[in-house]
C-alpha cells in the first residue's frame, strides 16, 4: 500500500471509531539510507562491489532520505569514481529510479548535473549520457543544463593526457576547422597541467553538445547562454572556439535578461580573434 493510501485509511478509520474513544495511528516509512548509500557517499568502491554481489544489497534504484540514488552520491566524488562502479550503479528494470530529484526552488537535479559539477571522467560521463539522455534537457534550480554546469565547473583534471590531446586535435580537424584544440592550448602561456585541464573541459563540452545540440541555445534564469557563462568565467579560447564553432550566429545573437549579447561582454575575453570571430558571425551588433 502506498503512503498516501495508508494515510487516508488511517484518517477514515479514525473518524469512524472516534465515537468509541478509539485513536488510530499509523507508521508511514519513508526512504532510508542503505549500506549501498553509505558506501557510495564514502567513496568506498570495494565495499560497493561486495554489496552488489549480495542479493540483499543490490537495490541500486533505492533512494536515501534526501531522495538520491547511490549513483548520484558516488558521482559527487568526481574523477575518483571508476567507470565500472558507475556502470554497476545504473538503475535497472528490476530496480528503477527517478531521473531527477526536485530541488527546493523547483529545479530538477540529475546525476549528470552532479557528475559534471564534481569533474567526473569522460568515461563516466559517456555512461551517464547513454543511460540518462533525457537528463541533458533538464534544468536545475538556476536554470542550468548539464552543459552550463560543466562550463562553470573548476574540478576537471586530465587522467589520460596523450589520448585526449590526440582525440581533441583530430576531432576539430575532422570537422574542417582551422583551430586544433591541442595546438591552441600550446600557444597559451599556462602550465601544462592547466592546458590538459582545458583540453579535458573542451572534450566534456563537446560530448554534451553532441548528445544534445539544443543545449547551446538554452538560457538559464538570468538569460545566460553557455557562451556568456564561458566568457564570464574567463574560459580558455579553446572552449570559446568550440562553442562558437558549434553554435554559430544563433548563439551570438542571444541576449540575456539585461538585453546584452555576448559581444557586449567582449572585455572578458583576452584573445582578440575570438571577438573578431563573434563579430563576423553577427556584424549587426
Amino acid at each position: 500500500m502506498s503512503k498516501a493510501g495508508l494515510e487516508m485509511l488511517t484518517k477514515s478509520t479514525a473518524l469512524e471509531l472516534a465515537r468509541f474513544g478509539v485513536r488510530v495511528n499509523c507508521v508511514s516509512a519513508s526512504h532510508v539510507n542503505t549500506n549501498l548509500h553509505r558506501a557510495a557517499e564514502a567513496g568506498d568502491w570495494g565495499v560497493i562491489k561486495r554489496l552488489l554481489l549480495s542479493s540483499k544489497e543490490s537495490d541500486v534504484g533505492s533512494l536515501d532520505e534526501a531522495g538520491r540514488t547511490s549513483l548520484m552520491l558516488a558521482c559527487r566524488h568526481g574523477p575518483s569514481l571508476p567507470a565500472d562502479i558507475a556502470q554497476s550503479l545504473l538503475p535497472t528494470e528490476k530496480s528503477p529510479a527517478p531521473l531527477y530529484i526536485t530541488q527546493p526552488q523547483g529545479g530538477q537535479q540529475t546525476c549528470l548535473h552532479v557528475a559534471v559539477a564534481a569533474g567526473c571522467s569522460i568515461e563516466v560521463l559517456n555512461i551517464l549520457v547513454g543511460a540518462f539522455r533525457p537528463a541533458l534537457a533538464l534544468a536545475d534550480d538556476r536554470g542550468n543544463l548539464p552543459l552550463h554546469q560543466s562550463i562553470q565547473s573548476i574540478s576537471y583534471t586530465c587522467p589520460n593526457t596523450q589520448y585526449l590531446e590526440v582525440a581533441a586535435a583530430n576531432s576539430m580537424k575532422s570537422e574542417g576547422s582551422s583551430i586544433s584544440i591541442f595546438e591552441e592550448g600550446l600557444r597559451t602561456n599556462e602550465s601544462f597541467a592547466c592546458q590538459t585541464s582545458i583540453i579535458y573541459l573542451a572534450n566534456v563540452c563537446d560530448l554534451l553538445i553532441t548528445a544534445y545540440p539544443a543545449a547551446l541555445l538554452h538560457q538559464n534564469h538570468k538569460g545566460e547562454s553557455p557562451l556568456v557563462l564561458a566568457m564570464f568565467r574567463r574560459a580558455s579560447s579553446v572552449v570559446l572556439s568550440l562553442l562558437l564553432q558549434k553554435g554559430g550566429a544563433n548563439l551570438v545573437k542571444l541576449t540575456d535578461n539585461v538585453g546584452c549579447n555576448p559581444l557586449h561582454y567582449c572585455f572578458r575575453v583576452s584573445q582578440p580573434y575570438i571577438v573578431r570571430d563573434m563579430a563576423s558571425l553577427y556584424p549587426e551588433s
